[in-house]
């Protein structure tokens, strides 16, 4: 299919590290991270009909706890991995929240819920406000192992991702989170868990975006705030999405190519 020719094509460029410049590998490197945001913005509002703009408060999470965890004197990329896991944490019960609302009162209270995470974040002594804070543990490699870390890494991030996801939209749960998008009084007479099938795929697009802004972080090294938590981040995954195609998942590929 479609979809599986785009996730091979992109996973082809696993070869390209040891024949292109740097230059080269960190837009490959970005265009993972892409990747992965388009993808899991468009299995929540796409497959799951769940339309967000405040995703980024996600993406901010990601790289805040990476900040967070590196200086408590952990490795800065197993920080990364663990970053990602205290997301999933923080999504579970925002999602309980959450999912009470409908429509625009949902993608709404998305972004308000980023934008009080923006200004909780700028309390934390250690993030200085809007100052940020960098990732200084990374400075223990090489910039070239560095580089070519964060390209595998963020490589393997999206090959996981997207497989997961491909494996679960065809999956029955995949069939019930779309029957929940078309119609979910219908979906729930069916028989279908509606809210547990909802908060599936908040908490998954939830730690992909989180995977994201850690991967983020880690190319950019520097943590601010308001670059981070900023709208423009969910603005880049609805453009990605509404130009590959919503509801396909090659066009969250396509889109952020």
């Amino acid at each position: 299919s479609a979809a599986v020719a785009s996730v091979i094509a992109l996973l082809g460029l696993a070869i390209l590290p040891g024949v292109l410049g740097a230059g080269a590998i960190d837009r490959l490197t970005a265009l993972f991270v892409y990747v992965i945001m388009a993808a899991m913005w468009n299995a929540l509002a796409g497959y799951g009909g769940l339309v967000s703009v405040g995703q980024q408060v996600f993406f901010g999470l990601g790289a805040y706890f990476t900040v967070r965890l590196a200086e408590a004197g952990i490795d800065p990329f197993v920080a990364m991995g663990l970053a990602s896991l205290v997301v999933a944490a923080v999504s579970y019960p925002l999602s309980l929240v959450m999912l009470r609302l409908k429509g625009g009162e949902f993608a709404i209270g998305m972004w308000v819920v980023s934008a009080l995470t923006h200004l909780m974040v700028n309390l934390d002594g250690l993030i200085q406000g809007e100052t940020g804070r960098s990732l200084i543990s990374l400075n223990a490699y090489a910039a070239d192992a560095r580089r070519d870390i964060i390209y595998w890494l963020a490589l393997a991030a999206m090959a996981g991702l997207l497989g997961g996801l491909f494996v679960l939209l065809r999956s029955r749960t995949g069939a019930s989170i779309q029957a929940i998008r078309d119609n979910e009084e219908a979906a729930g007479s069916l028989g279908i868990d509606v809210n547990r099938t909802k908060r599936l795929i908040f908490v998954l697009a939830a730690i992909g975006i989180g995977v994201a802004g850690a991967l983020w972080l880690a190319s950019a090294t520097t943590f601010q705030p308001k670059t981070y938590f900023s709208v423009q981040w969910t603005a880049y995954m609805i453009f990605m999405v509404l130009v590959g195609g919503i509801g396909r998942f090659e066009g969250a590929i396509l889109g952020a190519v």
